[in-house]
């Protein structure tokens, strides 16, 4: 979906949802988060290693977790050694 325009990212939402209506499984891969809506399970990969697996919204709140302890320890070290942590980042309401 990366290069989808706003109307495509819609379409490609709407056809998932139809999809999970008639009991198939799809596998998406992306890196947006527009499409997390329409999906049950999230499978996060980090070098090739499962980094975070399960129902969507458990997952995302494991991301926000993360990304909030990474941010705040990279507050507490940039403030000290000047640089900050990574964060991971997910859209808000992405998990409806």
């Amino acid at each position: 979906n990366a290069s989808l325009d706003e109307a495509g990212e819609q379409a490609l939402v709407a056809m998932l949802n139809q999809m999970k209506q008639r009991g198939a499984t799809v596998l998406v891969v992306t890196h947006r988060t527009s499409v997390l809506p329409a999906c049950d399970k999230l499978l996060m990969l980090r070098d090739g290693q499962v980094a975070a697996y399960g129902p969507r919204d458990e997952v995302l709140v494991q991301l926000r977790e993360a990304a909030t302890a990474g941010a705040n320890a990279g507050a507490t070290a940039g403030a000290t050694a000047g640089a900050s942590a990574p964060a991971v980042r997910v859209a808000p309401g992405s998990a409806k």
